[in-house]
């Protein structure tokens, strides 16, 4: 599970009612519980990324998730965004330091990064000129065109 702040918009008005109410402590104290009488495992892992990288290929970018889609600009993987960001908290439960927990947002980007060119033999940013490349000059893609300093958009 990831540390969650229950203010959010992505909460319903009756959820966040409901969770206020019943308070941190009592929402900790049934996740122990669940351990305790069910031998189910809770773990806590910083969310940073996880709704960003692909849980296939392992890149992190934002132009992987577009709303609630994720389409991997690597490899191509499709999902749910929400179902991609729980596959990477689940991935997390063995990643370094306890899931990242206590890393900052830039330090967890550069393990990422360095995971993925481990991996691939390419930095992410070669990952994403190339999807650049790929992308030039499709319909609807915005390009300059060359000898030019404006902005022009293909139909």
């Amino acid at each position: 599970c990831e540390d969650l702040d229950f203010r959010g918009r992505g909460l319903s008005r009756r959820t966040r009612v409901i969770v206020s109410r019943a308070g941190r402590s009592a929402f900790k104290q049934k996740l122990a519980e669940l351990t305790e009488n069910h031998g189910i495992e809770v773990h806590s892992v910083n969310p940073a990324y996880t709704s960003q990288q692909c849980s296939g290929c392992g890149l992190s970018t934002s132009k992987n998730r577009e709303g609630s889609s994720f389409r991997c600009v690597h490899c191509g993987k499709t999902l749910h965004a929400d179902v991609n960001a729980a596959r990477n908290i689940i991935g997390r439960r063995s990643a370094p330091d306890n899931g990242f927990r206590y890393w900052s947002k830039e330090s967890i980007l550069d393990y990422l990064n360095q995971e993925v060119t481990s991996y691939w033999g390419q930095t992410p940013d070669l990952i994403l000129k190339r999807f650049h490349a790929r992308t030039a000059g499709l319909p609807g893609t915005a390009q300059c065109k060359p000898g030019r300093t404006s902005l022009s958009v293909s139909k």
